[in-house]
């Protein structure tokens, strides 16, 4: 498996695990806004992100850096295990 399947894997294994952590803690994905604003309150140690941020990871089209994800995996409970495991 090369570097960019891995990394479009992860990616696809980041976006489904962070729309199952958004809808069971809000009911349903949110808004790029209310998300980021959400993280942004959440994000001691680590630098705040856009609006424009959010919405790629929840539309699949970016993944967070280290201290995001960090900071995801707290709040959100995400398994990090789940991101990067090989099925």
């Amino acid at each position: 498996m090369d570097v960019t399947s891995n990394k479009e894997r992860a990616q696809k294994q980041f976006q489904v695990a962070l729309h199952k952590a958004l809808i069971k803690k809000y009911a349903l994905v949110p808004s790029a806004a209310r998300f980021s604003d959400d993280f942004n309150l959440h994000a001691a140690g680590t630098s705040t992100v856009s609006r424009e941020t959010t919405r790629k990871w929840i539309n699949g089209s970016a993944f967070p850096e280290v201290g995001h994800l960090v900071v995801l995996s707290d709040w959100l409970l995400i398994s990090v295990d789940e991101i990067f495991s090989v099925e």
